[in-house]
């Protein structure tokens, strides 16, 4: 009845992805659209320069659109722009110091994380009492049993850790 669907669009790409710059998933990805990002420069400036610069707005020599779309697929798009292709080092500059529109996302998401916690704490302020008060009769019993467990297994074995070095490597 609730089966929920991916909202995906045609190319596979989540909302957050259509809207965020195109960054490779990978360090290899990266490489290789670096070198494709240099295949493309270098057939634009050799357009460029059998043109001799008469025309207004450089048309894209033939070589460049099956460069795009490699470097779409390395991307995870359906098709990749020369302005989009040539802002990717930018971003993973962005990306590498944290800082920049990826950046910033991932810092709504944290915050998103901080307000979760922080109604888990409220629930936990609301219920907690109550348990307290359901819990009253059993009281002695499960204090007991922390003083138990407390003497009984966790000095024990801290006095063991502590005696056999484990704290004192774990410091170290």
């Amino acid at each position: 009845l609730l089966k929920g669907q991916a909202d995906l669009a045609p190319g596979g790409l989540s909302p957050l992805a259509r809207v965020l710059p195109p960054v490779p998933a990978s360090p290899h990805a990266a490489f290789v659209l670096g070198g494709l990002a240099q295949r493309v420069e270098a057939a634009m400036a050799a357009a460029a320069a059998s043109d001799n610069g008469t025309a207004a707005v450089p048309a894209l020599p033939e070589a460049v659109p099956p460069l795009l779309k490699r470097a779409a697929g390395l991307v995870g798009r359906a098709a990749l722009s020369l302005d989009e292709l040539r802002a990717v080092e930018a971003r993973l500059h962005e990306v590498e110091h944290q800082r920049g529109v990826i950046a910033r996302v991932g810092g709504a998401f944290t915050f998103i994380n901080l307000v979760w916690l922080l109604s888990i704490v409220g629930i936990a302020v609301s219920v907690g009492p109550s348990l307290v008060h359901a819990l009253t009769p059993l009281r002695e019993q499960l204090l007991r049993l922390a003083r138990w467990l407390f003497r009984r297994v966790i000095e024990p074995l801290c006095v063991r850790l502590h005696v056999y070095g484990v704290f004192e490597a774990a410091a170290w």
